[in-house]
Formats: C-alpha cells, structure tokens, sequence
C-alpha cells in the first residue's frame, strides 16, 4: 500500500507498508498479523522529522527508513523505491554469502578477516573475503553476491566492483535522477533490501522458516553473523539513539554524499530491524547526518518501549582506532555460536 500526502503542495512522504507473507523457498508462511506498534503512525513521524531536517523526498538531499517488526514480519518503508549507494551496509551480504560457501569453520585468518571487514569496515579484508568466494578472483566474488542476493529477492542489490582503498566509489556516477540518490553503480541497493536480509538472518538465527538454503547456511552461522556485528562498539549512528546496555548488532557505512546504518535490535518491548541511509548531492556533513540518524533510531526505540523512553540521543564520536577482541577471533572459528 503506498499512502501520499500532500502538505503545502510539497510531497512530504512515501510510505510503504509490507504486510504481505514472508517468500520462502516451496512455502508460504503467515506472520503474526498484529506488529508491536503501529508501524504506519511511526512512519508518519518519522517522514514529518525528516522533512523538518530538510532531507525531502525526490530531491537532492533526501533520506529513506525502513522498519521491520521481527514478531509479525509487517514492515514499513518512508520514502519507498529510492536505490542509494551501499558504501559498507553490503558487506553484510558479502558475509552471509562467504558463511554459505564454506563447508567448515572459519580459519584463524577468515576469522580475522570477517572481524576486520564488519568490526573494522576494512575493504581490504572484504576485497580478500570475495576472493575467497570467488574461488581467487574477488570481482567473481561480487558476481557470486548479488547472484544469491537476487534469488533470495532482496532487490534491488548490484555488488560489481571492489571496495576501494578510500571507500570511494569505483566507477563514475549516472546522470542525476531524484528516485536513485545518485548511486554508485557498482555498489547499490535499497533499505528494504538491506533491512529485509537482516531480519532473515534473525530468523535464520532463531531457527525460524526463512528465505536461505537451508542446505547452504546454518542456524549458528547466522548467529555468528549477528555476533561479530555487535562486536561493532562504535556508538554514533543508530547505537546513539538507544540505551547502552542495547546490544546493536549493526552495520554503517558512509561515502562524501551517503551515510547509513542498519540495524537488528532486541530491546525490552520487542525486537526489530531498522535502516536509515541520507544522501545529499556532492556533500553530506556527518555533523548533521549522523544525530539525525540517531534521533530517528531514538524515535523507533521508543515507540517500542514507551514505558522506558530514551529522553535523548547520546552522539559519540567515530572511533580511531579499531582493536579486535580475541575472543571474538576465536569464537568466530568454532561450529557453535552465541545465543542471540
């Protein structure tokens, strides 16, 4: 259902409500159709808060919000259908498809890598990472990634070029067009996309019917792909606008004109998935991007947690360096994983 509205002649919103069963493979599974809140008002309130912080829907400074409830499966979409460049949020793609091709735990030094490339958002750790997919040749391993995105139809998605050194785009940008945030093409994807792996992952990690080979991907691999992205302790973004002690299991990432973060939250009042990606043309001040992430992460945490509202974002600065835990390397190699 798509809903439009008009205010002053500007269209302020598009919303998206997906409240159809989730596709699985020679199945069709139901959710639960009552969602823990009412995700179309959320929607509303965060569109009205984007537009008052100027990211307006079709122009060259605008934002998108994807939420998923993880109870019903019901998921709603501000500002639908608009692609923007996948910076670093895809590595979580290339992750999930390097656990479905290996036949064994994650050596020493594929535990390292994975840790670098989420933890650290090293590209070249993921550069290495598709080379192991790839059987050798890394852009076989982007041709791999998106191949396996696609049939799970978590489109659109296009992983084609390496990341590079400076986490720039690889190729040279399209002309401009309101509905593509002027993408870089060899890196780009939508919120749902990204957000609906995401809330795969969790089902795959609690065991539930899911979109994944089943013969491909276990139960403890998702739980690890969940584990090494809350080893991610960099609190800007969406950590910022929920309490501390929330582990966020997340995945940001940001070029001169993109910035997002998303997210799979278990929290008192309910679990669910969110996404948030702001591109301003040429330009984009993480000074004013990043506490508008924050504050609309503020927005979807309280609306789940009304009886323990956060009174106020907590914005922290961007970590310099970037240690990894080794006991994280060393879990990341074993067959079991942490309970999520």
């Amino acid at each position: 259902m798509n809903i439009s509205k008009f205010m002053g002649g500007l269209l302020l919103i598009g919303v998206l409500v997906a409240l159809a069963p989730h596709k699985t493979f020679g199945q069709t599974v139901t959710p639960t159709p009552t969602a823990k809140v009412d995700l179309e008002a959320l929607a509303s309130q965060i569109a009205n808060y984007l537009t008052d912080q100027k990211f307006i829907p079709g122009t060259t400074r605008q934002g998108s919000v994807y939420i998923e409830d993880l109870l019903s499966g019901a998921a709603v979409t501000v500002n639908p259908n608009v692609v923007y460049s996948g910076v670093s949020m895809s590595k979580i793609a290339v992750l999930l498809t390097f656990y479905e091709q290996i036949v064994a735990p994650p050596t020493k030094t594929e535990a390292g890598l994975i840790a670098r490339m989420i933890v650290c958002s090293d590209n070249s750790a993921t550069n290495a990472i598709l080379a192991i997919i790839g059987q050798g040749s890394a852009i076989n391993g982007t041709t791999i990634v998106s191949a396996r995105m696609n049939a799970y139809e978590f489109q659109p998605f296009v992983l084609s070029g390496l990341y590079s050194n400076d986490g720039s785009p690889t190729t040279t940008k399209g002309p401009v067009n309101p509905l593509d945030a002027d993408f870089d093409p060899s890196n780009r994807l939508t919120p749902n996309a990204i957000g609906g792996l995401l809330g795969e992952i969790y089902r795959c990690a609690t065991g539930a019917v899911n979109r994944f080979d089943a013969t491909a991907i276990t139960s403890d691999e998702c739980r690890h792909i969940i584990e090494v992205m809350r080893a991610d302790h960099d609190d800007a973004l969406i950590p910022a606008g929920v309490p501390a002690d929330i582990a966020v299991a997340h995945k940001r990432g940001w070029s001169n004109d993109t910035h997002g973060d998303t997210a799979l939250l278990i929290t008192p009042g309910g679990s669910y998935v969110v996404t948030i990606i702001l591109h301003q043309r040429i330009w984009l001040d993480h000074r004013n991007s990043f506490p508008v992430i924050a504050e609309v992460s503020r927005m979807v945490y309280n609306a789940y947690n009304p009886a323990h509202k956060l009174r106020a974002i907590h914005p922290e600065p961007i970590p310099v360096a970037c240690p990894i835990d080794p006991a994280l390397i060393s879990s990341l190699q074993q067959t079991d994983a942490p309970a999520i």
